[in-house]
């Protein structure tokens, strides 16, 4: 057998163990069917294994089979970093994938992502075996997450790191954003410009029979203006709507407003997830008002193709790209101090004023 064969045939699998197909730690499939995988004989594949065993790569178990050596130096083999994101498909989430990945290339880290709709989704389980950390947009509340799964992470064998509905008592690593921190400065401004009434965008969705509001944090903008401000007015309940499933909350949008009608939004101030601006300024455009003049928007949310927006709406930013590289730094810190108290980063929101507001 030519020795160059052997060679190829040895690439190959170091290749699916540095791209984590062949996590650390894993066992490999039988030889003789990685033989017909990578359609070579079952000795020529054999002596490909040898050898990434005489490396220090594999390592061979009397009556088991080959594992994936758990300790491979990193400048060997990349570590992977495991992301859990949500399997609903909001814009943000392509943005915040970016900026993870970004995150992880500059750490000299490998990162596979699953999307899981609830946290019993095997993946999960699943992935947190194969990678060597972990981080996890918050898919629901973590007192959803099940108790075998949460101990498994509070275990500290390896970095978990939470970002989302994350309020410190859960003991565990989290990064999050936290727009109150900047609050007090936006209510001044938004006070100064002059607006007196306050329309809350929400969607409304149900866990069984229990309603439960897609982004409860947004409220804090309208109910802190309005408790430093007594003359203005919060109104957290006429855009409030329900999407059917598999539908856009646009159009739902947009039909609210033209039913409320134009004098419903005279110079009030909507304040919305940046997920729904172009519904709610369609709906706006359609019922004749102008964008500022007539009626103003705020969105909340981080996405970089909304600076090219038109109008550019006016954002107070959560700096998704800033949580993902503080993520990475404190999953770094976490394998340098496994045994230190669980620690939560915290990430002021921006306001970037664009061209949906009055001056």
């Amino acid at each position: 057998m030519r020795p160059n064969k052997v060679q190829h045939v040895r690439e190959r699998i170091l290749r699916e163990i540095r791209i984590g197909n062949y996590p650390r730690g894993s066992l490999l499939p039988p030889e003789r069917i990685m033989a017909d995988e990578f359609g070579v004989s079952y000795m020529t594949l054999r002596k490909a294994v040898g050898a990434l065993v005489d490396e220090n790569y594999l390592e061979r178990a009397h009556s088991i089979g080959t594992f994936v050596r758990s300790k491979i130096p990193e400048h060997k083999v990349q570590k992977q970093l495991g992301a859990v994101l949500p399997a609903w498909a909001a814009p943000e989430y392509l943005d915040f994938s970016m900026h993870i990945t970004e995150a992880t290339e500059k750490a000299n880290w490998l990162v596979k992502t699953v999307h899981a709709r609830n946290w019993e989704d095997r993946a999960i389980s699943d992935l947190y075996q194969n990678s060597d950390a972990m981080f996890c947009l918050t898919i629901r509340d973590l007192w959803m997450i099940p108790e075998a799964l949460m101990k498994t992470f509070r275990s500290r064998e390896k970095p978990v790191v939470f970002f989302g509905t994350v309020d410190g008592t859960e003991s565990v690593d989290a990064v999050i954003d936290t727009p109150e921190l900047g609050l007090a400065e936006l209510a001044r401004d938004l006070y100064h410009r002059g607006y007196r009434r306050v329309l809350q965008v929400e969607q409304k969705v149900f866990s069984g029979k229990i309603p439960r509001f897609i982004n409860p944090g947004m409220h804090r903008i309208g109910e802190y203006l309005s408790s430093r401000y007594p003359d203005v007015e919060f109104d957290s309940g006429s855009l409030l709507f329900e999407v059917p499933r598999f539908e856009l909350p646009h159009k739902v949008i947009g039909d609210k407003i033209r039913e409320l009608g134009k004098d419903c939004f005279k110079d009030a101030l909507i304040v919305t997830p940046l997920s729904y601006y172009w519904g709610i300024v369609r709906g706006l455009c359609e019922s004749g008002l102008n964008i500022p003049k007539d009626v103003s928007i705020l969105c909340y949310g981080d996405r970089q193709e909304s600076y090219y927006y038109w109008p550019r709406p006016a954002i107070y930013c959560p700096r998704t790209r800033e949580i993902a590289f503080r993520a990475m730094e404190l999953i770094r810190w976490r394998e340098q101090n496994p045994n230190s108290p669980h620690r939560v980063e915290r990430v002021a929101a921006v306001f970037l004023p664009g061209e949906t507001l009055r001056n």
